[in-house]
């Protein structure tokens, strides 16, 4: 007996195989839950809402386990369902010839003005716009919401300045007082991201 397990070919004992149908029990398990997580965030819902949602599961017949099953968890593994679909917007970016910024601005409950930023881009002749971050500004002018955008894209991709971008041939921004073409608007800080724009 000694000898058999000794020479058997890996994979192809017992505890190998009971090993493997375990592994992938927990990742068919995982994967319901990461599901749950994905719908979660995509509708906006709170994390405490993941509790029942597993609970909903397995009154349907679906296995998802005994762990993994609390709103301290939900909160995980969203943090890392943004980080893989973060690092696949970087990969698309860095493959972009040419990138657009489009940068909008609002209020919230606090008073304090924030700006979302996207990037659109094209690759492979497929127009994509992602989603790179949202950052709170010290003031709306022009000069705060520049910087707020160099520090997002500095954050949130693989690019360390946004005027270091050689394709950036347009930029967005909501209609508001900063952008109306006044002597400290937006229009004197367009040579920083494209000396062509004078």
């Amino acid at each position: 007996m000694r000898e058999k397990t000794c020479t058997a070919r890996p994979g192809s004992t017992r505890a190998d195989k009971a090993l493997e149908k375990l592994n992938q029990t927990q990742i068919s398990r995982l994967s319901v839950l990461f599901r749950v997580c994905h719908a979660l965030a995509k509708n906006g819902r709170p994390f405490t809402d993941y509790v029942w949602q597993c609970k909903l599961a397995v009154q349907n017949g679906v296995d998802v386990g005994k762990t993994y099953r609390n709103d301290k968890q939900a909160r995980d593994f969203t943090a890392h369902i943004a980080a893989a679909q973060r690092k696949n917007n970087n990969h698309d970016i860095e493959k972009a010839k040419f990138i657009t910024l489009l940068s909008d601005g609002s209020t919230d409950c606090s008073v304090t003005e924030q700006e979302a930023l996207y990037v659109r881009h094209a690759t492979a002749g497929v127009i994509t716009t992602s989603f790179v971050g949202i950052h709170s500004v010290d003031k709306a002018d022009a000069q705060h919401i520049e910087q707020g955008i160099c520090n997002n894209m500095a954050l949130n991709t693989n690019m360390d300045e946004v005027k270091n971008i050689s394709g950036l041939p347009d930029f967005h921004q909501g209609y508001q007082i900063s952008n109306l073409g006044s002597p400290a608007g937006y229009c004197t800080f367009l040579p920083n991201f494209d000396p062509c724009s004078q």
